[in-house]
């Protein structure tokens, strides 16, 4: 997946972050830090802004199952 900026009327977006993997959804919050559900992983991801090279995992183990440490094919980040 790689997530693009595109600003208001511009002729040429801004690539933020790319990594393997498939995603269907991804958050932004108030600091502009990017949440991604990454579904065949099973985990969650939070990459901070302003630069999004460094990440952290925030859910999930990258192990599919229902226990507490473990997602299920993530679809939605809230």
């Amino acid at each position: 997946y790689t997530v693009w900026f595109w600003s208001k009327e511009s002729k040429e977006g801004t690539k933020l972050l790319t990594n393997k993997g498939e995603c269907y959804r991804f958050y932004v919050d108030k600091n502009k830090d990017i949440y991604v559900a990454e579904t065949e992983n099973n985990r969650v991801l939070k990459y901070y802004a302003p630069f999004y090279s460094n990440y952290t995992v925030v859910a999930g183990n990258g192990i599919q199952g229902s226990d507490r440490y473990q997602l299920n094919r993530p679809f939605h980040v809230y």
